[in-house]
Formats: C-alpha cells, sequence, structure tokens
C-alpha cells in the first residue's frame, strides 16, 4: 500500500545549500522510498548526476 509523502525545505549539495525552498510530493510505501523518490525527482528536475551527492534533510511528512 503506497502513501502520499511531501516535503517542503532546504536541499543541501555536498553540505552547500543549492536550494532554500523546494517543494514536492511522492507516492511510496514508506518514507526511505519517498526520500529516495524525492531525491531523485530533484536530481531529475535539476540537471544533475546520477551519482550527485543531495540531501533532502527537512522533515518528510505523510499527508492525510
Amino acid at each position: 500500500m503506497d502513501y502520499l509523502f511531501s516535503y517542503s525545505g532546504p536541499v543541501m549539495k555536498f553540505d552547500v545549500c543549492v536550494n532554500r525552498n523546494w517543494s514536492a510530493r511522492t507516492m511510496a510505501p514508506t518514507k526511505a522510498k519517498a526520500k529516495s523518490n524525492l531525491v531523485y525527482r530533484y536530481k531529475k528536475e535539476n540537471g544533475y548526476a546520477r551519482g550527485a551527492s543531495i540531501k533532502l534533510p527537512g522533515e518528510i511528512k505523510v499527508v492525510e
């Protein structure tokens, strides 16, 4: 069963903030998979390589 997760917060690349407030939503079975999906999406939308070190330090929330 998939849940809807949302993220709104900073995006870090090698410990440097590259986006102060990025927001997105994704469907996933777990919070860990949702985080992975969101990182992949950010890389894809912004032209980063697959191996780029992108981190989402904010909280990923389940949308009720």
